[in-house]
């Protein structure tokens, strides 16, 4: 069996405009909306040129990274980022430390976990400076943990 080249006028599932405008906003956002970084400050983390990742930016040029950038790009950006790219086939990104989790049920137990770690810091009714770190802390994990089982998350139902 040969391989065959995936041109432009092949019809893939996924096409380049949706892989292109998929990495566009996955980018625009960081940069743009959250501010998390600069083009130069991801392009240095990534060892890519600002240039490359301005192309990838633009509405214009439409430009579909290839996969070794883009998986470049989703490293430093993080689990969010990875989850809007393997959305296009429907699914979540798992990060490899959860990977042979039971699935829902164990995230169920951790997820409780947490809120009890956060119900200590909260049983006087209020969080003091102590208890803060805490208590974010709970919260955030609980936040990331459920997340892939919310419907806002794209791709889900």
């Amino acid at each position: 069996m040969t391989q065959r080249d995936i041109s432009a006028g092949d019809n893939t599932i996924i096409s380049r405009d949706l892989a292109a405008q998929t990495m566009r906003s996955i980018l625009r956002t960081a940069i743009i909306v959250e501010k998390r970084f600069t083009v130069a400050a991801l392009a240095a983390r990534t060892g890519l040129k600002p240039r490359r990742l301005e192309m990838y930016m633009s509405e214009t040029e439409n430009k579909e990274p290839p996969l070794s950038v883009a998986l470049s790009i989703l490293e430093i950006l993080g689990p969010k980022a990875a989850n809007d790219i393997v959305a296009l086939i429907g699914m979540v990104a798992v990060p490899l430390d959860r990977a042979n989790a039971v699935g829902p049920a164990a995230d169920a137990v951790t997820a409780m976990e947490e809120v009890t770690r956060f119900a200590r810091c909260a049983i006087d009714n209020r969080i003091d400076h102590v208890e803060q770190p805490v208590a974010t802390d709970a919260v955030d994990n609980v936040i990331e943990l459920l997340t892939p089982y919310s419907s806002r998350v794209r791709g889900m139902g």
